[in-house]
This record gives structure tokens, sequence and C-alpha cells, in this order.
């Protein structure tokens, strides 16, 4: 759970609806799309490049 904890916040809401949406796997890798690909485009995900270019732990905006 405390590696959950400090994952970033609207992946983690995305992952959630994925899971609790799921009838079947194809649908699973549809909704995975339909959900994470916005996230390329979020300033978390910015961030995530940026900590990792830095070797240092991301925070998270939630945005």
């Amino acid at each position: 759970m405390a590696e959950i904890e400090g994952c970033a916040p609207l992946a983690v809401a995305a992952t959630k609806r994925v899971i609790n949406a799921l009838d079947s796997h194809a649908q699973g890798f549809h909704l995975e799309m339909v959900e994470q690909f916005p996230l390329f485009t979020t300033e978390d995900s910015a961030i995530a490049i940026e900590a990792r270019m830095k070797r240092r732990k991301p925070e998270w905006q939630g945005r």
C-alpha cells in the first residue's frame, strides 16, 4: 500500500477506474489506453520525466 501512496495521484485514479470497470481482458486493454494516454500531457508527467533525469523522487501536483 505504501508503494501505491507514492505514485502519481492521477495515474492511481485512472488505474482504479480501469480495474473497477473490467469485464474482459479486451475491454481492460481498451480502457487502459483511454485512461492512460491523456496522462502523458499532464504536469505530473513532466514532473516525472524531470525527476527521473535528475535521479530524485517526483513531487506530484495532481495536475
